[in-house]
């Protein structure tokens, strides 16, 4: 699963041991660098998907669960459990 911020500078990526990492996106190399990287407990990450400004980023796992990180400051801003 990955996504490409609004403005391509930063893709972000979630495999299926629920890790989600972040990289910046180097247009004149065409190289990536890391951003950051999470370590999760919601399984298998279903969907990926930044907010419209780049600021925010959105997960959802496999668990019932969805994470809101705000990349400004790398912190988890929201965790939802929909837990069935």
């Amino acid at each position: 699963m990955a996504s490409f911020s609004p403005n391509s500078q930063r893709l972000a990526a979630a495999g299926a041991n629920g890790t989600v990492g972040v990289w910046n996106v180097q247009r004149e190399d065409k190289e990536l660098t890391k951003f950051k990287i999470w370590n999760t407990d919601q399984g298998e990450v279903k969907s990926i998907s930044f907010s419209r400004d780049g600021k925010l980023l959105a997960t959802t796992g496999a668990k019932g669960t969805v994470y809101v990180w705000n990349l400004e400051n790398s912190s988890n801003l929201i965790l939802i459990c929909l837990c069935l």
